[in-house]
């Protein structure tokens, strides 16, 4: 059955299509870039192919921007496991909501008091007026917004593992971002791209024709596995 990304992108029997052209690694840039699909910024795509040996002409790492307004880490999440699980962003913070421990609540309350008190904290609630169950309550609605401190909870409770690469045009820095999280081979996994510190994106693999968005043990790409070592 033909699936209708745009108007000119399909994917049939797994792989992609732009006007019935099949869609390869020379050209998926150039093909997926209506469907919003980016290369990585240029400084991230060297930084990885130094990890091999032998590596492509064409980069098959992509960026998709899936949404702002507070809502861009949840919606990544959602997007990447659209095809094995119909989840949106607001069940992903109803998951993280009901199920946040005190003792959770605590430690990253207290990462956002520090960031308060150094006037790095952004958000438009006070974390210094904030109790548990206000807190809870908080995560569900647009007022907060997903962020890199949240990302050992929503991996825990989605059994997920996530891949972060930091990138910052305005400090010219690019690297990968180590989490505190252990890898689960038996989970899936996420990679994303955090962006000048504020906004997260989708980073996919373009595999077999087609972009890969969450990765088995066995298919996570070999720059992610060499880096992350």
């Amino acid at each position: 059955m033909d699936n209708y990304l745009t108007d000119t992108i399909v994917r049939r029997d797994g792989r992609l299509y732009s006007n019935d052209t099949l869609i390869k690694d020379h050209n998926w840039h150039r093909l997926l870039s209506d469907y919003g699909w980016e290369k990585l910024p240029s400084k991230l795509i060297t930084l990885l192919n130094k990890t091999l040996d032998k590596p492509k002409r064409n980069s098959l790492f992509g960026t998709l921007d899936c949404g702002s307004e507070g809502n861009c880490l949840f919606s990544c999440i959602s997007f990447a496991m659209s095809d094995t699980n119909e989840v949106d962003g607001d069940q992903i913070r109803t998951l993280i909501s009901d199920n946040i421990t005190l003792d959770e609540y605590n430690s990253i309350i207290h990462i956002y008091k520090v960031l308060a008190d150094t006037d790095d904290f952004y958000e438009e609630w006070d974390p210094y007026d904030m109790d548990y169950d206000t807190f809870k309550e908080i995560i569900l609605s647009n007022n907060f917004w997903g962020d890199i401190h949240l990302l050992s909870l929503l991996t825990k409770y989605s059994q997920i593992n996530c891949k972060v690469l930091f990138s910052n045009e305005y400090t010219d820095s690019y690297y990968y971002y180590p989490l505190l999280d252990e890898y689960d081979p038996s989970h899936n996994t996420i990679i994303l791209l955090y962006e000048n510190e504020v906004h997260f994106k989708l980073i996919g693999h373009f595999t077999d024709n087609d972009m890969i968005t969450l990765f088995t043990n066995e298919t996570l790409p070999d720059e992610i596995i060499n880096i992350r070592k």
